[in-house]
């Protein structure tokens, strides 16, 4: 992710793979990972700024990945100031269960 970002801003490329320590490039496995959450957060802030007080609704669907574990991922759809209808990705996330209660639950968790 890194050397993604350092292709296209220079100040990244020369202060994180060339003139940083070997020790320090952040491109360890759970730096990456870190480094992903992070950017995660972060727009998921800005969808929250996005969104404000308006009504929105969530969609929600579940699906078995590759590894037979159950994924359920969240949309939101909201009307902006201009009322126009938006859709943004909000959240994948594991659950244990796909029914109703167990989706209730994980959705108020992601969304308080």
């Amino acid at each position: 992710m890194i050397k993604l970002q350092a292709r296209a801003n220079k100040e990244i490329a020369e202060v994180v793979l060339e003139n940083a320590p070997q020790s320090s490039k952040y491109t360890s496995p759970n730096i990456q990972k870190e480094l992903l959450s992070i950017l995660a957060n972060k727009v998921r802030d800005k969808i929250r700024e996005e969104i404000r007080d308006a009504k929105f609704c969530i969609l929600v669907d579940e699906a078995l990945d590759e590894s037979n574990k159950e994924q359920m991922a969240i949309i939101l759809r909201f009307v902006d100031l201009d009322g126009f209808v938006r859709e943004r990705f909000f959240q994948v996330m594991g659950v244990d269960d796909t029914n109703a209660t167990t989706l209730q639950k994980a959705i108020c968790m992601v969304l308080a």
